[in-house]
């Protein structure tokens, strides 16, 4: 039935992200529901083809997530795998540099989603040398495996440099994605968690412009208020949850910077109370003596 109803909403909406998740839908429904994996693997290889652009990519790496998976089942991945060894269990034709590079590419995501930066670099740099035309999967592994590391790692740790390395070209990218967004609220998260707040609110201000009418602008820049308020700038935080509130008001992001604004408010009310009852203290304790000294004969 799930079968039945994903194809339908793919023929009347092909080329669309309904479309791809959809198929992502047949793909699990095939492996969960009906037990025949060798055909949720060529459901789940589909996805990608039905996206009509690189601004939501969320099917794409939820196939991957679970092709990665069922070759870790299958074949127990260690540093010793060779990529190529799973193309018969993907169905990928080892001649056929597409398929070679979506092979790797997932090879190299599953290293860098476990952290294994060290691991997955050797995967890239093969689909560098021999897929060279196909940069498209090139640049989403790189991506993805520097997110993966990142965001389970702080600054110090020896492959932290490499991890940012392989974020550049896609955080430099002319034109805004979902994977360049996705980089740019993972470093900036990455800086903020190792203290570096000035790094982190220059990473988020110079991709919340290009990113504005995409879907990471909200949580661009509710994340660029709170590494704001984590450098005592509240005024300026507030503006930029404003601007939440203003432009993004359909956002789950709007509830969360109205809820923050009045926190911010609540903190500034506490700490003028606690700077006046301060000042109370220091007059009943001070003034007396003030006073008298003032009505003292000049002689003292």
């Amino acid at each position: 039935m799930i079968v039945a109803l994903a194809q339908m909403v793919i023929e009347t909406y092909p080329n669309t992200v309904v479309a791809a998740w959809s198929q992502f839908s047949i793909g699990h429904a095939l492996l969960k529901q009906q037990g025949r994996p060798d055909e949720a693997v060529q459901a789940f290889r589909k996805v990608k083809g039905m996206l009509p652009n690189k601004l939501d990519l969320g099917a794409l790496e939820g196939s991957r997530v679970v092709l990665a998976q069922l070759m870790q089942q299958h074949y127990g991945l260690s540093e010793k795998t060779d990529p190529l060894a799973m193309a018969s269990f993907l169905g990928v034709d080892r001649n056929d540099a597409k398929a070679k590079a979506e092979l790797y590419a997932i090879l190299a995501f599953h290293w860098g989603r476990s952290g294994r930066i060290d691991l997955a670099n050797p995967v890239l740099a093969r689909l560098s040398q021999e897929c060279p035309e196909e940069r498209d999967e090139l640049e989403w592994a790189k991506a993805e495996v520097g997110i993966g590391y990142l965001n389970v790692h702080v600054e110090g740790d020896e492959f932290c440099k490499l991890a940012i390395e392989l974020l550049k070209p896609v955080l430099s990218s002319g034109v805004p994605n979902d994977e360049s967004g996705k980089a740019a609220i993972c470093l900036a998260r990455f800086y903020k968690r190792s203290g570096k707040y000035a790094e982190a609110a220059g990473v988020l201000e110079g991709a919340i412009e290009r990113h504005i009418d995409t879907a990471h602008a909200a949580e661009m820049l509710y994340e660029l208020a709170t590494v704001l308020r984590k450098q005592a700038k509240n005024e300026e935080a507030v503006k930029v949850l404003n601007r939440i509130v203003a432009e993004k008001p359909v956002s789950r992001y709007r509830i969360a910077s109205e809820r923050l604004i009045e926190e911010m408010s609540k903190d500034r009310s506490e700490t003028q109370a606690s700077l006046d009852e301060l000042i109370k203290e220091a007059d009943a304790k001070f003034d007396p003596k003030w006073k008298e000294l003032a009505s003292a004969p000049k002689d003292g």
